[in-house]
């Protein structure tokens, strides 16, 4: 990651201030990030989170390295900072009541208790619950059900029982790492108990993807139902870590905000997990479409995601998933073991058809230009799925330049603070995988 320099003219938020009548206040602020769009949104909100009010800014970020501090006592000491802890700020006061530069580095700040937050988080993960349509007295005990299967899917990437994923924390810089994971953990969720599990999930965990239209309701039911828990949890957990403010602050409203969001994500999928829980209780998998890319070459990933397709591959907008409220048109994409080496299935709804229908329709395109279809898949991928095992060897076997770019297009997904462009999809992440894509199996 690069470092970046900003500045602001502030003023304090509180009139009583004792800063109040300072002629002037600048803050300066050191931050660590991979794309430079993201800092102008993370020092706001840390500069309104120290109680500043912005005025202007003084000073677009501008990438600067330890060289740029030398013989810069302050400069080095707040650059060193950034390094450590991601970012780093100070607030130089000008004021004709004192003769000399009065350098403000705050300590007061109103963060949150992170060793709080992962205990609350690890609390709930424990956590579970039956979210089986027919759960109630049939079920037995909640068990860590895979998402990502695990039998014929995470064993043939596995090293030593262990593959590549994301790291569950971020580091204190901010950095996201990957880091190795047992195939016995990795992907699970406690949503599912046994029986349930077993039930439904029987013809996709012991067979290979023929596919009929059952597969394709599965394996899009299994994605949506492992979004639901985490996102319920989420919920959960924001508003405890909300109950433990006192004074209203720029933090707690920043939680708020995510809390919303969260509220406004999971309203849509509850209503797309109705729609599944219907499709199953009724055996009408006639309504779920799907279309299956199978490949001949060894697999290097597992996964399972899904994706309110806000853009196609030719960066086209297909839907405003800003306007809240909104029944969004959603996606599931997931790898799946088939007899000839494996495969990836896209499912939805019928009642999707018009939106994912085009989705599709510009992967057709991405054939039809000659571009790399293996290349486009990968890029969705790793773009917009979290839920992603690497092969280990396959992982360790990238050169440097590659494994790079694989790795910041991974922070770049998980780092919230970065905004999606219309035109994710059409390039990037060339030659880092050979997927050749020999069958197509289509249920529309």
């Amino acid at each position: 990651m690069d470092t970046y320099l900003i500045k602001f003219l502030v003023e304090p938020r509180n009139s009583s201030s004792i800063y109040a009548t300072a002629e002037k206040i600048t803050a300066i602020g050191w931050l660590k990030s991979i794309e430079s769009k993201s800092i102008l949104p993370i020092a706001q909100f840390e500069i309104e989170k120290d109680g500043w009010k912005i005025v202007e800014l003084l000073m677009p970020p501008t990438k600067v390295t330890e060289e740029n501090f030398v013989d810069k006592d302050i400069g080095a000491k707040q650059f060193e900072k950034a390094q450590k802890f991601g970012r780093a700020f100070i607030y130089i006061a000008v004021d004709d009541r004192v003769s000399e530069l009065t350098v403000e580095e705050l300590t007061d700040r109103d963060e949150v208790d992170i060793g709080t937050f992962h205990s609350s988080r690890n609390s709930l993960a424990k956590r579970g619950k039956c979210i089986h349509f027919n759960s109630g007295s049939e079920c037995d005990s909640v068990i860590n059900a895979h998402s990502v299967q695990k039998r014929k899917s995470l064993t043939v990437i596995a090293q030593d029982n262990h593959v590549y994923a994301l790291a569950d924390k971020v580091e204190k810089d901010g950095e996201i790492l990957i880091k190795k994971k047992s195939i016995h953990k990795f992907s699970t969720f406690k949503g599912f108990c046994k029986y349930h599990d077993n039930l439904v999930f029987e013809p996709i965990d012991n067979y290979a993807l023929e596919p009929n239209p059952k597969q394709a309701t599965l394996y899009a039911y299994r994605s949506i139902c492992r979004e639901v828990y985490v996102k319920e949890n989420s919920l959960r957990l924001l508003s405890k870590q909300l109950s433990t403010f006192k004074a209203e602050n720029r933090t707690k409203e920043y939680i708020s905000d995510l809390k919303k969001g969260t509220e406004n994500g999971l309203i849509p999928l509850l209503n797309k997990k109705e729609k599944f829980d219907s499709v199953l209780r009724n055996e009408e998998f006639q309504k779920v479409r799907y279309v299956v890319l199978e490949c001949e070459n060894h697999p290097n990933t597992s996964f399972s995601g899904l994706l309110y397709p806000e853009f196609d591959f030719q960066g086209r907008v297909l839907q405003n998933i800003s306007e809240i409220g909104t029944n969004f048109s959603l996606i599931t994409f997931c790898s799946a073991p088939t007899k000839a080496g494996w495969a990836v299935i896209f499912s939805w709804h019928e009642s999707d058809d018009y939106i994912c229908s085009r989705f599709i329709d510009s992967i057709k395109e991405v054939l039809r230009s000659g571009k790399n279809l293996g290349d486009a898949i990968f890029r969705l991928i790793i773009a917009t799925c979290e839920n992603v095992a690497y092969s280990p060897e396959w992982w360790d076997s990238l050169c440097k330049d590659k494994k790079d770019e694989l790795s910041k297009y991974i922070r770049l997904n998980a780092d919230p603070w970065i905004p999606i462009n219309s035109d994710y999809l059409i390039s990037g992440l060339s030659n880092i995988v050979s997927w050749n894509f020999t069958n197509v199996y289509s249920s529309y």
